[in-house]
């Protein structure tokens, strides 16, 4: 009986040792308790912490892994750093849904824990930049101060949610832009004949119309019932 419990204990023992080590001290399930920084804007990579406990190391083909209940929320790095903490580098996508995210840890042995709401996805933040120069050399192509940026946020940046329309007939611009007798060798030197006051870096395409000086509008329509509209 003696020989028989003798026998037993080496066998376990010989089986212990063949477990690879990674089983041995992953065998707990990990535990997410705090994300930091908890929130980010899309568009944004955004390194994490991720703080809890029993986290595992990858060995081999078993990897520690980290992810998100959203597609768009693609990690893209992962540091072990201790059983405690985890860093994280994660890729927020533009066309992540807003809101609290899941995040799940998954050790090496395939045990995971999911714990809702740890990261927060924002909307985009604007960065406007300062502009140089004044409005009408920011849009004349010869010069130094050229912007060919002009949908940036600072400027027209309606133009890229609002649809063009397809008209057969030209528009008042249009027609004006093209008659020799508005000065000017390009359309953007017509368009500043008239807009001689627009602010461009302060007023963008909404504040030009009220900035014509209206003595030029007098000169086209002074023969019809417009003229008094354009004084008053």
């Amino acid at each position: 009986m003696l020989k028989r419990h003798r026998l037993w204990l080496i066998g376990f023992f010989i089986l212990a040792l063949s477990i690879p080590a990674y089983m041995v001290f992953s065998a707990g399930k990990p535990k997410v308790v705090t994300v930091t920084p908890s929130a980010g804007s899309l568009g944004k990579t955004v390194k994490i912490k991720i703080k809890g406990s029993n986290f595992t190391k990858t060995k081999g083909n078993n990897i520690l892994n980290v992810e998100f209940n959203d597609s768009q929320l693609v990690v893209n790095s992962i540091k072990y750093k201790s059983s405690k903490l985890i860093e994280a580098s994660v890729i927020i996508g533009p066309e992540a849904t807003l809101g609290k995210k899941k995040i799940i840890v998954t050790n090496p042995n395939g045990k995971k824990y999911t714990k809702a709401g740890a990261f927060n996805v924002k909307s985009a933040t604007v960065e406007i930049e300062d502009f140089t120069g004044s409005y009408v050399s920011i849009h004349n192509s010869t010069s130094q101060s050229y912007r060919n940026d002009c949908t940036n946020f600072a400027c027209h940046f309606s133009i890229m949610t609002e649809k063009s329309l397809k008209a057969s007939v030209p528009t008042f611009h249009m027609k004006k832009l093209s008659l020799p007798a508005i000065p000017g060798a390009t359309k953007t030197v017509k368009c500043t004949y008239c807009h001689k006051t627009t602010d461009i870096v302060e007023g963008s395409a909404k504040n030009i119309r009220r900035n014509v000086d209206v003595e030029l509008c007098v000169t086209c329509h002074k023969t019809k019932t417009y003229a008094k509209f354009y004084m008053e």
